[in-house]
């Protein structure tokens, strides 16, 4: 746990208003999943999580969707530099704070809203407890998870499963549009897969089910790509009467997405302890 105090004196950004920020830097030589907490008892807590040396990862103002709640994500990220972002919801804030970062399971499941970057791969199972889409009259199940994506950055996703006909659907939100989606990748594979370019930075979310109504069981997801250009995926006809994704950690009219300036500080992951 570290005791931080946002003040006048700290690093300044303008997104149209002036809001303060205190860094924690954190190195992943390895695929890491964690969560970060802040909280305070004198103001509404913002914060995000920027990769080095900038791009957003991920943000959250209210956890539970519920104002003045801790802020708080959790996901799975690749190796690399990362910062966190400790700041405010309303501008020119100042007051003390709390922020905690933890290692955790590397799990997506029970339809949590679970961020996660390109360049990490692992193994989930879809469970009756996960995602539930029943808008075509049959129950199909799900995990899913958050990406923040730049423009022309490519996005690659792979879900293979020895249980289940995978099945892909990335949604561009707050909108809940979908813009990329698989079934089989070639004929006779079971493989999902898709690569799309993104056309304009913001927020995705990834859905990781099954084609097949009612089917549950093990699964590998890989996302990849990079930042060169590369063709989009059409979207499917079937998909586009899924429901669109609900809960979303980010509201309407919050605060636009900051670059890592100023000072950083470091943070142990699951230490509980920052550098001075």
């Amino acid at each position: 746990m570290v005791s931080g105090t946002l003040s006048t004196l700290d690093c300044g950004v303008n997104l149209g208003s002036i809001f303060y920020y205190d860094f924690y830097q954190l190195d992943f030589a390895a695929q890491q999943s964690f969560s970060v907490t802040m909280s305070s008892g004198v103001f509404d807590t913002w914060v995000d999580l920027l990769e080095l040396p900038g791009g957003l990862v991920g943000s959250n103002d209210d956890s539970l969707n519920v104002v003045g709640t801790p802020s708080y994500f959790e996901g799975i990220f690749a190796p690399g530099n990362y910062a966190i972002g400790a700041s405010s919801y309303e501008p020119v804030t100042t007051g003390a704070y709390g922020l905690r970062s933890a290692v955790r399971p590397a799990t997506i499941a029970q339809c949590r809203d679970i961020w996660a970057t390109r360049g990490i791969t692992f193994s989930e199972t879809i469970a009756t407890t996960d995602c539930v889409d029943a808008s075509t009259g049959s129950t199909f199940y799900s995990d899913r998870v958050v990406l923040a994506l730049e423009t022309g950055a490519t996005l690659q996703a792979h879900l293979t499963s020895a249980a289940f006909d995978p099945m892909l659907i990335l949604y561009a939100v707050p909108a809940g549009t979908i813009v990329a989606s698989n079934d089989d990748s070639t004929v006779g594979s079971s493989t999902a897969f898709f690569s799309y370019t993104v056309p304009q930075s913001g927020f995705f979310v990834l859905d990781a089910g099954t084609a097949v109504a009612g089917q549950t069981g093990a699964y590998t997801l890989t996302l990849g790509g990079s930042a060169s250009l590369a063709a989009v995926t059409t979207p499917g006809a079937r998909p586009a009467a899924r429901d669109v994704p609900a809960g979303m950690l980010w509201r309407p009219g919050g605060k636009a997405p900051v670059t890592a300036r100023g000072p950083v500080r470091r943070l142990l992951v699951g230490e509980g302890r920052g550098a001075p």
